[in-house]
């Protein structure tokens, strides 16, 4: 009975990846680029198996890091896939991370709601000197995202504003509205080319410009959203499924279903990451995350 079980399961992936690739073409001959997965690898994260994968970041020369809690570690893997161990983050004080990013070279930074520093290490796990926070007021933050010029965006727990860092670690609020009130799962991404800032509060998208403008946001079709990836032409959403919505209307959206994360053996997912053709799917529960090759195809050049 299993065996009957698992073939079914199989050939219905099967031909839902047939459908797809059919798809596909299918758009390229309209005139519409799009976005084509490619699964390379499934990594396993090494025990212990008692906690999860809060979140995960490409590296500047293609290193995979995944944040973990309770422990607060980070794990780090370089450009070839090999696993260089877990670390410890340079906090005065054991707490649970809530978010990392590339710091814009090869390095991570990390926030902590309960801190009042970035920490920040190197992709061999040293601890660099953190970054310092200097406001008025004190500074919670929850998610943050990385300006191509040094600065950072912080969305502040305290006070449900986001905050611009900047590089001489001065922060002013953006003066959003309405301010943010759930932050379970909330991320924050910029889309630099776009002067886009796209924020995931309680399972909607928002869009702001840089400095802090509302601006339309697009709908995702993917049920409970847990992370968020941005590019130069749009934004990876995973959740129940993962989906890719454009900025454009010369691509076409892309999306995979929640049996397709469960084929890929991702499934459920916490977080999504992408540094040009690199893209990273966590396993909620810490013990894999998956890489993918993603491509744009032209339209003109299926």
């Amino acid at each position: 009975m299993n065996r009957k079980e698992f073939d079914y399961s199989a050939s219905r992936t099967s031909v839902r990846l047939i459908f797809l690739t059919i798809l596909f073409f299918s758009l390229a001959a309209l005139g519409e680029d799009f976005y084509q997965l490619q699964r390379d690898s499934l990594y396993s994260i090494p025990p212990p198996s008692v906690r999860t994968g809060s979140a995960i970041a490409v590296g500047g020369a293609g290193e995979s890091f995944v944040l973990l809690n309770p422990s607060g570690r980070v794990a780090i893997w370089d450009e070839l896939g090999s696993y260089r161990g877990e670390f410890n983050l340079n906090f005065a004080r054991s707490t649970s991370p809530a978010d990392i990013a590339g710091d814009g070279g090869t390095g991570l930074l990390v926030c902590d709601p309960f801190q009042d520093v970035i920490a920040h290490i190197s992709r061999s796990g040293a601890a660099l000197p953190p970054i310092t926070i200097s406001t008025e007021i004190r500074l919670e933050p929850v998610t943050f995202a990385a300006l191509r010029d040094g600065r950072m965006l912080l969305l502040n727990r305290q006070d449900g504003d986001i905050w611009r860092l900047e590089r001489d670690d001065k922060a002013l609020p953006l003066l959003i509205s309405p301010r943010v009130r759930n932050f379970d799962a909330a991320r924050l991404e910029i889309s630099p080319a776009e002067n886009r800032l796209i924020l995931l509060e309680g399972g909607r998208l928002r869009c702001f410009r840089l400095h802090g403008e509302s601006i339309p946001a697009p709908k995702t079709t993917v049920s409970k959203p847990s992370g968020i990836a941005a590019t130069d032409d749009g934004v990876w959403i995973v959740g129940e499924g993962l989906e890719f919505i454009p900025f454009t209307p010369s691509i076409s959206p892309t999306k995979y279903p929640a049996d397709t994360l469960t084929a890929w053996q991702i499934y459920p997912a916490s977080d999504v990451a992408v540094r040009g053709e690199k893209l990273l799917i966590l396993a909620a529960d810490g013990s894999s995350f998956l890489r993918l090759t993603c491509r744009r195809i032209s339209a003109e050049h299926p």
